[in-house]
């Protein structure tokens, strides 16, 4: 590969790092903005769009560029992909649903 191409490569990279969200969307307006949904067992969080959406929960997939593949619930952290610690909205309703393993990440 030429050093242009190099070159070329870079600047579209930087350009793509610097449009904000990683996936194309319509921001929310106004009530939009804080429409629940329904029946989310670990809480709400905001998606990329500012929209609500439901929070994923211990052991669920999480993580990726502005958290697309999913944002963890409330007592959570996401580690290698997946949402470990324990669901403090699990907890208030009197639940103990909890996700420790994160000693090792697979490649």
């Amino acid at each position: 590969m030429s050093w242009v191409s190099c070159l070329f490569l870079m600047v579209v990279l930087a350009v793509l790092g610097t449009q904000g969200s990683f996936l194309p969307c319509r921001p929310c307006i106004a009530d939009e903005c804080d429409l629940e949904p329904e029946d989310c067992k670990y809480g709400t969080a905001r998606d990329p769009c500012n929209r609500l959406v439901c929070a994923v929960g211990p052991g669920g997939q999480c993580g990726g560029r502005d958290n697309h593949i999913g944002k963890c619930g409330d007592g959570m952290n996401c580690r290698c992909g997946t949402c470990r610690g324990c669901s403090t909205v699990r907890f208030l309703q009197g639940f103990i649903d909890c996700e420790w393993n994160h000693h090792m990440c697979n490649a």
